[in-house]
């Protein structure tokens, strides 16, 4: 597939196994694949054979859909118990080390928390983070995908809140691995940039080039948000149907800026994720 607008995709359930992912993906129309290789609710690693792994290579390759991993949700890389800290580093590993064997881009990772003590207060101990994986892959010999940081939408200690912290998080990584960023538009919204705002995001955008670089972008979630502007909430709601709004979400679709950027969804739907009517909804916003 070769186009020169954006690609629109989502996050695709990879129960059942990648032939029965890809079947959805086909059915869906989507442009990139986001998937959990193993359950997000545990440390469990893949027992994916080679062969396995070797032939979905081949299948995401024939159809020339760039794929994505999103990690677990129990990582905390910035965790003070050493227990959950090495479980946390662990998963990443394999994650990282699955993305390069798949051919993924990568692995899309919430980074964790501070639990309250402080940004400041964990730079050294994700600092030690990056240089514990950076120093297993060399080890190793291992290629690994890139690792790429989501921006939350700033409830609790949660890192990666503002482009402050992104800032940092970017470059304490990038020093040792590939490092790309992932940008949620509920995330943002929720956070306090005003998505909805077309004049503001720009100025965001702005800031976000200067102090990152957009070509570090490699993704935007789209989603729309239940809950209201600075609500530090994470709620996904359909595309034009939450806070956001269309005219917002279709701003950034549009952004000259962005179209390098492939956008995943990662929307309800009816109840079961992101389905055919917001997929196609986010494609007509291309034009």
């Amino acid at each position: 597939m070769t186009t020169s607008l954006p690609r629109v995709g989502a996050h695709v359930s990879a129960s059942g196994g990648l032939g029965k992912l890809l079947q959805r993906a086909d059915a869906l129309g989507v442009e990139v694949i986001q998937l959990h290789p193993t359950a997000p609710q545990n440390y469990r690693q893949s027992t994916m054979t080679g062969d396995e792994i070797g032939r979905f290579h081949l299948a995401v390759k024939s159809h020339d859909v760039p794929v994505y991993f999103h990690s677990i949700y129990l990582i905390n890389l910035a965790n003070p118990d050493d227990k959950l800290w090495h479980a946390s580093i662990g998963s990443l590993e394999h994650y990282l080390e699955l993305a390069g064997q798949f051919g993924a881009v990568g692995t899309i990772t919430h980074v964790g928390s501070h639990k309250g003590a402080g940004f400041a207060a964990v730079k050294e101990r994700l600092s030690h983070t990056a240089r514990k994986l950076a120093a297993h892959f060399k080890e190793h010999k291992i290629k690994p995908g890139a690792f790429i940081i989501e921006n939350t939408a700033g409830g609790g200690g949660t890192l990666g809140r503002d482009i402050t912290e992104l800032h940092d998080l970017y470059h304490i990584f990038a020093v040792e691995l590939p490092t790309k960023i992932c940008l949620d538009t509920c995330h943002l919204f929720a956070s306090g940039v005003a998505v909805h705002e077309p004049k503001k995001f720009d100025e965001w955008l702005t800031e976000f080039d200067r102090k990152i670089g957009l070509k570090n972008l490699t993704a935007i979630h789209l989603n729309d948000s239940k809950t209201s502007f600075e609500s530090n909430r994470d709620r996904h709601a359909n595309l034009g149907e939450g806070e956001i709004g269309a005219a917002g979400l279709k701003h950034v679709v549009q952004h000259p800026k962005l179209k390098h950027v492939n956008f995943i969804l990662e929307v309800p739907g009816s109840g079961q994720g992101p389905d055919k009517e917001n997929i196609d909804r986010a494609k007509s916003w291309r034009k």
